[in-house]
């Protein structure tokens, strides 16, 4: 094999041309016995990128589980965020969440939960979109959650579950961000 140091855009007639060698890490990562590994980054969250686009890709199919024209809060915030625990029975499923600028909310399902976690997800969106409908900040929507008798399907607010966290991530870290393959979105 040979590898080209000159630019990667297109053929160079400039571009010198030199042996690869195994032991070679290149720029992309080191060899290994079975193949190549990621170089190691100061920042932990790159050290699995993937996760990245686990998190959006999800909100993304849940929103698509209620009807288009339902209002919404934004997704994303970088204030810190409000949030209570839903469970169906004794069994936690997600987390519902909101901004302290009351401009954002959301349901975050629990992966451990199974398609339990993703079934109720349309429940308390709808519920959140009503909520938005009549004018009420996220904030103000999350404390009616609260109070929210819930269904059998939707499970209820955790009694006493209120808590304060620095950013929506960190919910979704508590919630356990990723499904494992066997819970794969569709």
């Amino acid at each position: 094999m040979l590898r080209s140091s000159g630019p990667r855009s297109g053929p160079s007639r400039s571009s010198s041309v030199h042996p690869i060698e195994p032991w070679d890490p290149g720029v992309h990562g080191a060899p290994t016995e079975f193949g190549f590994e990621d170089f190691p980054d100061d920042d932990p969250d790159l050290l699995d990128s993937w996760f990245m686009f686990e998190v959006p890709r999800r909100t993304e199919w849940l929103h698509g589980m209620v009807p288009k024209d339902t209002p919404r809060y934004g997704t994303t915030t970088s204030a810190p965020v409000d949030f209570v625990q839903v469970a169906i029975g004794d069994r936690p499923i997600g987390y519902v969440w909101a901004d302290a600028r009351g401009d954002a909310a959301g349901y975050e399902p629990r992966p451990a939960a199974g398609h339990a976690a993703l079934d109720v997800a349309q429940d308390w969106l709808m519920f959140l979109g009503k909520a938005r409908r009549r004018g009420l900040s996220a904030r103000d929507a999350l404390h009616e959650a609260i109070r929210w008798p819930g269904t059998d399907r939707s499970g209820t607010v955790v009694r006493d579950s209120l808590r304060t966290s620095c950013s929506v991530e960190d919910v979704q870290d508590l919630s356990g961000r990723e499904y494992p393959s066997a819970h794969a979105l569709p």
